[in-house]
């Protein structure tokens, strides 16, 4: 078992989860899973109201192995970065297996969403992760329970995938919902860049997220 840590398969090949948005944003997402998590494409469509002023959010996100394309349908533009778990697996490959047993054997310990977390753009400097596992079931599926600084994050169990999570920072709430899951084929045409819109290479986020997975893969090889 060499497989790292974020080589993880989910529990189901191909899928569709709807989620429901509420609070600040109101709307709905739409997550299409396609190889075992390999493969996603998120659909957002939400409308939210700051100081009597409504935004409308209209954005696509693929992502596939080796980079993640974010678009936004309203302003028409496109970024593209590497998949911070592509650095990672490359950052874990240059190890020893001693050192590989040990970085599987942290990631354990700290649950492997530690480094989602992380890789999701929030530092992992002093922030308290409380991790249950298997803590409750949605949608007939059980999820671990994530606490983080304000936030209640359940995922679906061992993987990355969330079914519901509730934000409420400086009295600002949002909370997102899974209403079903329907595991089976998903329509190419989701996982289609839309058309007429360039993603352009992000090179400030994409010298964050070479950095950032080179710390996770060190934090995880020596936590102390």
């Amino acid at each position: 078992e060499d497989a790292s840590p974020w080589e993880k398969k989910l529990p189901f090949k191909s899928a569709v989860i709807h989620y429901a948005l509420s609070g600040m944003e109101e709307g709905e997402e739409t997550l299409y899973i396609r190889d075992y998590g390999k493969e996603r494409a998120t659909y957002h469509e939400a409308v939210s109201t700051m100081m009597g002023l409504t935004t409308k959010s209209s954005t696509i996100e693929l992502q596939t192995p080796d980079f993640i394309y974010s678009y936004d349908l309203q302003e028409r533009e496109g970024t593209k970065t590497s998949n911070p778990q592509k650095y990672m697996i490359e950052e874990y490959a240059k190890l020893s297996s001693a050192e590989k047993k040990k970085v599987r054997e942290n990631a354990e310990k700290m649950g492997t969403l530690y480094a989602e977390t992380i890789a999701d753009g929030m530092s992992g400097e002093g922030m308290a992760v409380k991790i249950q596992p298997n803590a409750a079931k949605i949608l007939g599926y059980s999820c671990d329970k994530v606490e983080v600084m304000g936030g209640v994050t359940y995922l679906l169990h061992d993987t990355d995938i969330c079914l519901k999570s509730e934000m409420n920072m400086l009295g600002m709430k949002m909370e997102m919902v899974a209403t079903s899951v329907q595991e089976g084929d998903v329509d190419d045409k989701f996982f289609q860049h839309p058309d007429g819109i360039i993603a352009e290479m992000d090179a400030e986020a994409e010298t964050m997220v070479s950095e950032m997975a080179g710390q996770v893969v060190a934090m995880l090889k020596d936590p102390d």
